[in-house]
């Protein structure tokens, strides 16, 4: 019989939350969550780059052979896009416009650290995966509005908000409760529950490319995929997954894939990558119309990759130099992405120097700020 696979970005979380809910989450949240950021932000953890999308090592082989069969047939090695960031260390700060928004304090939505942001119907949708395990929203001004769900054992509860997605087209906010094997629905409008649903085999089975896909990622309907130990970014059609893009970086290069899938040699591995000064550990990638922005663990340290689609100027920085080129005197860590801008995360437990901010609407949010306050957003895009 013959399976005629659609792709849209509801089809690729379903699928993704299917996968996640059939592996072991606090095996899988332990290898992932080795490192976790000191309070100066020079430190990086796995979970900085879009924790939930990351696999365990032993999918690897089989998702290359899916990938590299999807690609062979379809383009040219001339239609490949090819970027290459080099080490230009241009300054960000007079490249980037910058604009901010301070997530209001409230007994109500304690956030330890972001996940992932949606930006939807002028509303910000935030996602606490490891401190609330929950969803926030709040307004364009960084005003509290409610809380998505809440955590319980009633129908329209959940243990924890591993994951969610909006779908923009039925206005509904679906949140991945994958302790219980569910997607639990609610109204995006109302934020009152509609009901849940089971992650159905049939339904991974029908998509079985995506359930192997590493991340994936939309940029103006088009979908993205990619795997967080390799250079290659796919491009998903309706019918068919295509070789799109080729990644390098200045100074750094990809590792060879582990031969086998043992336990030993999964736990080496990571060993050396974690303590390799040149190798890539992984990787997170963030889109919006004109910016290519790419956030790397080489070792145990954060690198940042940036480029103008328009100009195709980039560059590649390593935390220090990256946050001095921000000029913020702050680690600002992407969490998300818009059609126009990229969106970060500030943690407001960092030491801040005043003095260092070049940034008037920064400076001023960091006057008032507070150590325990809710995390600071930072949207930019080029000037």
């Amino acid at each position: 019989m013959e399976i005629k696979i659609t792709y849209t970005a509801i089809d690729i979380f379903i699928a993704d939350c299917f996968s996640s809910c059939r592996k072991n989450k606090e095996k899988e949240y332990a290898i992932k969550n080795r490192y976790r950021p000191d309070r100066s932000g020079c430190r990086i953890s796995r979970r900085d780059i879009k924790p939930k999308n990351m696999k365990p090592i032993y999918i690897i082989p089989l998702l290359l052979i899916l990938l590299l069969s999807c690609s062979n047939e379809s383009g040219t090695m001339n239609e490949i896009k090819k970027i290459h960031f080099g080490e230009n260390n241009f300054s960000l700060f007079d490249s980037l416009e910058f604009r901010f928004v301070a997530l209001e304090t409230d007994s109500n939505c304690l956030i330890g650290s972001i996940n992932r942001i949606e930006i939807f119907d002028n509303r910000i949708f935030v996602h606490d995966l490891f401190h609330a395990k929950s969803i926030f929203v709040f307004d364009a001004e960084g005003r509290f509005i409610t809380q998505v769900g809440s955590i319980g054992d009633g129908p329209g509860n959940y243990i924890a908000a591993n994951g969610f997605e909006i779908d923009r087209d039925n206005r509904r906010i679906i949140v991945n409760d994958s302790n219980r094997e569910r997607l639990v629905f609610y109204d995006a409008d109302t934020y009152e529950y509609i009901m849940h649903r089971s992650c159905a085999v049939s339904y991974f089975r029908t998509h079985r490319f995506l359930s192997v896909a590493e991340n994936t990622y939309n940029v103006n309907s088009r979908v993205f995929t990619y795997h967080y130990l390799q250079p290659y970014i796919y491009e998903i059609t309706d019918n068919d997954c295509k070789l799109h893009t080729m990644l390098s970086f200045e100074g750094l290069a990809f590792p060879a894939l582990p031969g086998s899938s043992s336990e030993q040699e999964r736990s080496q591995y990571m060993e050396e990558l974690d303590n390799s000064q040149k190798k890539i550990a992984a990787y997170g990638i963030f889109e919006s119309n004109d910016i290519l922005f790419i956030q790397l663990i080489i070792g145990k340290l954060p690198y940042f990759a940036i480029q103008n689609k328009t100009t195709n100027m980039s560059s590649v920085f390593d935390g220090r130099h990256y946050v001095n080129s921000m000029s913020l005197d702050a680690a600002v860590f992407p969490v998300g992405a818009t059609g126009e801008e990229i969106v970060c995360m500030i943690t407001t437990g960092q030491e801040i120097n005043r003095k260092k901010i070049r940034e008037p609407a920064f400076a001023e949010i960091v006057d008032s700020m507070k150590e325990d306050d809710n995390p600071v957003l930072c949207f930019f895009k080029w000037k």
